[in-house]
């Protein structure tokens, strides 16, 4: 697993770890696939910075 910023996040990457706003509420949980919703949903809570999962190659 890496982290990545969001401005990186592609659609059809995993999310690797549970992601929690500052108010420690879960945003979005570990194995959610990117997509345009993922990535505006962390945008509106202030998410840099997520852990996705890397490709087992």
């Amino acid at each position: 697993m890496k982290d990545i910023a969001r401005m990186a996040l592609t659609p059809g990457m995993e999310i690797g770890a549970d992601v929690f706003n500052y108010k420690n509420e879960l945003v979005v949980p570990a194995g959610t696939k990117v997509d345009g919703n993922v990535i505006s949903k962390l945008s509106r809570h202030s998410i840099i910075c997520v852990t996705v999962k890397e490709d087992m190659q």
